[in-house]
């Protein structure tokens, strides 16, 4: 976010607990997307999503009358946005997954569609977890086969291992995956 837009920001805040209602629609100009990315990449449904950012629109006066001084009310809205999703997942009793700094960095200098972008960084979410649970040489091995496109003989070699004990780290590492892949739903069929 530039300083220009953050300035724009804090003076809508200024305005809109000045009284001013057309601050909003300028606030809404500079908020609105990243607040719905935000709502889509933690509900991962676009009417929930739909639903919370206009929760929070509803409430605008009461973040702003809060807000005395921010210097930063991109960051501060942004904060109050997550806590409130957050809580709707508390609510629901669902696994809350952290948002990323990097995830809203891609968002803004995307042109893809916004459900492709939240699925392919939910997915690359889901590989992190998946290689956590590895261990070191499973990560070696899983590394090797995906990105280099080594074959068992190669690894082997590579890392002075026995073949039988490099397919046995290959499918321990696919058995992994294909777990974390189930259990954060990738094995249904969205409609």
């Amino acid at each position: 976010m530039n300083y220009n837009t953050i300035e724009k920001i804090n003076k809508c805040i200024k305005e809109i607990r000045e009284g001013n209602n057309a601050a909003i629609t300028v606030l809404h100009e500079h908020m609105g997307s990243h607040l719905y990315f935000i709502a889509v990449r933690y509900l991962k449904n676009r009417m929930e999503a739909e639903d919370a950012v206009q929760d929070f629109w509803l409430d605008i006066h009461k973040y702003c009358s809060r807000c005395w001084y921010v210097a930063n009310g991109f960051n501060y809205f942004t904060k109050i946005f997550e806590n409130l999703v957050k809580m709707r997942l508390r609510k629901q009793k669902r696994n809350i997954l952290p948002l990323n700094i990097d995830d809203i960095a891609e968002f803004e200098k995307s042109t893809e569609d916004l459900d492709l972008l939240v699925r392919q960084i939910a997915l690359r979410d889901t590989f992190d977890r998946a290689i956590i649970q590895m261990t070191d040489d499973e990560k070696k091995v899983f590394m090797l086969v995906c990105y280099e496109e080594k074959t068992v003989r190669q690894i082997a070699k590579v890392l002075f291992i026995s073949k039988s004990n490099v397919q046995r780290l290959r499918q321990r590492a696919i058995d992994i995956v294909k777990q974390v892949l189930i259990e954060d739903g990738w094995d249904k069929d969205e409609d």
